[in-house]
């Protein structure tokens, strides 16, 4: 049986992966005897937001909570090929995808290994895309504005950055475990187009049969530049409640365009001096083609920056993203009336 965990990282279309994983579960079952469970072990949860095509984590959480009981997972995997009407020969093997395990495989591995062991696998297959660092800190920025309490300016969140040091620290522990662990590395900026067709041939399903596809509206958009002016002053004032109203924001309005954020030369100068030897001593893990690069010459950069780190006088929302502030705010104040209550 072959165990498969898409590991992220962040920020390099997650949540699009898992909504094409999603709307093709059963798909995916039939033409090649990979299962994608979404249904916690114990029945108490499941996330179809991938399935509408909304962001999501994946269905890492059915893997964690299987992990935290070493007991189940041989009863869970018996209960699952019921469910879905397979038999042992029949299951080819099991798909998992969370993001966050590429800054986790410390925590992860060392409970997955035994179950890995009780279930016959062999070695575990990790499938990991990656971002150049300065374009994954631009990125992650918006995020961080929007769902956890950033208020920080652009440049200030380039000196906070620190992934690039932890994914150094996830390669460095895959090396170790290289005879459990089967890496493909994927480069999330040279390959963006063809993200379906790496997670298809990484899964070694047949892309010429007729799949259905994601929902085609963009998952988890980055903010616009007024929209990141509203979240840090909502995230100075409400603190992580404020992320109700950035998901609404991206839920409900996902065609807008998000802000340009173009560090200054400086920034940039700087953060490519910080992160120099680790991308170096990265790419010692890495395939030729998936190769981190830090340069000034990639487009980026400029006198000003796009998004000052001050906050603005004057930002313009429309109609539509005033209702999401609405909705967020009044999502915000029941949650905490229902918290109150309890």
């Amino acid at each position: 049986m072959r165990l498969l965990l898409h590991i992220g990282h962040g920020k390099s279309g997650s949540s699009y992966l898992q909504s094409w994983l999603a709307v093709n579960t059963s798909s995916i079952a039939l033409q090649s005897g990979l299962l994608y469970p979404t249904q916690s072990p114990d029945d108490s949860f499941r996330d179809d937001r991938a399935l509408q095509g909304r962001f999501s984590m994946g269905n890492g959480h059915v893997l964690q909570a299987l992990l935290e009981s070493p007991r189940k997972p041989r009863r869970w995997r018996r209960n699952l090929l019921d469910k879905e009407g397979f038999s042992r020969r029949q299951l080819n093997g099991l798909v998992f995808s969370f993001e966050g395990w590429a800054k986790q495989l410390d925590q992860l591995l060392p409970p997955l290994l035994p179950v890995a062991d009780r279930w016959g696998v062999r070695r575990i297959e990790l499938l990991m895309m990656i971002r150049d660092p300065l374009d994954h800190a631009c990125s992650v920025y918006s995020q961080m504005v929007k769902r956890h309490g950033y208020t920080a300016g652009l440049e200030q969140w380039l000196d906070d950055y620190g992934f690039t040091a932890r994914l150094l620290k996830s390669l460095e522990l895959i090396e170790s475990y290289q005879a459990r662990i089967k890496l493909t590395v994927v480069h999330y900026g040279r390959k963006k187009k063809s993200l379906l067709q790496e997670l298809q041939s990484w899964l070694e399903l047949d892309p010429q049969l007729c799949w259905q596809p994601a929902p085609s509206l963009p998952v988890n958009r980055s903010l616009t530049a007024d929209e990141l002016v509203l979240m840090r002053c909502l995230n100075g004032r409400l603190g992580d409640a404020a992320a109700l109203v950035g998901e609404a924001l991206v839920d409900q309005l996902p065609m807008l365009q998000p802000a340009c954020l173009i560090p200054s030369l400086d920034a940039i100068k700087a953060f490519n001096e910080r992160w120099a030897g680790v991308v170096e001593r990265i790419n010692v893990f890495l395939p030729k083609p998936a190769a981190l690069q830090l340069s000034e010459s990639s487009g980026l950069g400029q006198t000003n920056p796009a998004v000052p780190d001050m906050f603005s006088d004057n930002i313009s929302l429309s109609c539509e993203q005033i209702n999401c502030l609405i909705d967020g705010l009044m999502k915000s104040i029941h949650s905490q009336s229902l918290g109150s209550q309890n």
